[in-house]
């Protein structure tokens, strides 16, 4: 209830999510996706029922009857199977109230600043935004590391610390190579070097089966640099030094994190070979980021609106950074042979 605002009690919403569990379906999709956008339709008179079947979500049999059809695809349930955009499209309702809710890819809002989970705030959902623009789902199944870090770091931080403050311009110096990374007055400035930094350890941990929400572990608010260490060892290199003793790779620590940028480019050159995916692919996600944010960033004091032309000039800039084509969004030969990727050369031509 606590995103909903239905208020089913401990008991029963605990057992909706074991059997959600129980049936291989996704929490993230009910909570801030599918069911957010029915109750919109809702609220207008719309999708009331289907075949007879209430759609009363603060009843608990409802629930199950809902996650139950939808997992076995029974009647009502096989289009909701679908998602929230597809079912929108087949029931020729609510297609207007699906661009509130869903960033792009078919996917319910994540950490980008809008939709129906607002946060963060403003400026660091650009660096969210970017990664929801260059992934082909919901980057945040990989991709925590830097709301966990900068953002989760910042909430302990009082707006009028300067101190504070300052130590965190720091800390975004030190990881991403720019203070404005981590800056709440930075604006556009800054967002392409986080942005690629956790792209690429995205991929890396999700190729190591360690946890999203704990790795990399960057920051530490108890730290009086900010930065997490343990016995010595920086925590932006944990993922090497637990890597090490599990594998006989003799590989060095440049090398080692070298793959995440590998891993992510190869699949973004399948992406350009299989589907065709270019600069305008990325940009699909710009009408939604256009909505005013969700939040106010105490340091503004005022919510933020996407201005688009300022935000294609920051996907150029993340192009650049990684050194991709800044009219197609395609990596260049320089980018290929960078990261000894001689094998996709010959998708260029």
């Amino acid at each position: 209830g606590h995103f909903t605002g239905i208020k089913l009690g401990f008991e029963a919403g605990f057992e909706i999510a074991q059997l959600c569990n129980d049936l291989g379906l996704n929490h993230w999709e009910f909570i801030f996706g599918l069911v957010p956008w029915l109750r919109r339709c809702q609220a207008r008179g719309e999708l009331l029922k289907m075949d007879g079947d209430t759609l009363d979500f603060s009843d608990p049999h409802v629930w199950v009857n809902f996650v139950t059809n939808i997992a076995f695809r029974k009647g009502w349930g096989d289009i909701f199977a679908e998602g929230g955009p597809r079912a929108a499209a087949i029931l020729a309702t609510g297609q207007d109230l699906i661009g509130e809710l869903y960033p792009a890819w078919g996917q319910a809002s994540h950490w980008d600043g809008h939709g129906s989970f607002p946060s963060p705030y403003f400026p660091y959902w650009l660096v969210t935004a970017l990664q929801w623009a260059m992934d082909t789902r919901d980057p945040m199944g990989g991709g925590h590391g830097y709301t966990t870090n900068i953002f989760g770091l910042l909430r302990e931080i009082k707006p009028h610390d300067q101190i504070a403050l300052e130590k965190l311009r720091a800390v975004g110096q030190h990881l991403y190579g720019t203070s404005a990374s981590v800056d709440p007055f930075s604006g556009y400035e800054g967002k392409a070097e986080p942005a690629a930094f956790h792209h690429d350890r995205g991929a890396l941990k999700d190729s190591l089966g360690i946890c999203d929400n704990i790795f990399p572990m960057l920051t530490d608010p108890k730290a009086d640099d900010f930065l997490m260490r343990m016995d010595g060892i920086e925590g932006r290199d944990l993922e090497y030094y637990l890597f090490q003793p599990a594998s006989d790779l003799e590989i060095s620590k440049e090398a080692f994190y070298r793959i995440g940028a590998r891993i992510f480019t190869a699949e973004r050159m399948l992406a350009i070979r299989n589907w065709g995916r270019s600069k305008a692919t990325d940009e699909t996600i710009i009408p939604y980021l256009e909505q005013p944010e969700g939040s106010t960033s105490p340091y503004l004091r005022e919510r933020i609106t996407l201005d688009p032309q300022r935000f294609r000039a920051l996907l150029s800039e993340y192009y650049a950074l990684r050194n991709w084509d800044l009219q197609t969004g395609r990596p260049n030969e320089a980018c290929l042979r960078a990261l000894d990727m001689d094998e996709f050369l010959s998708a260029l031509e």
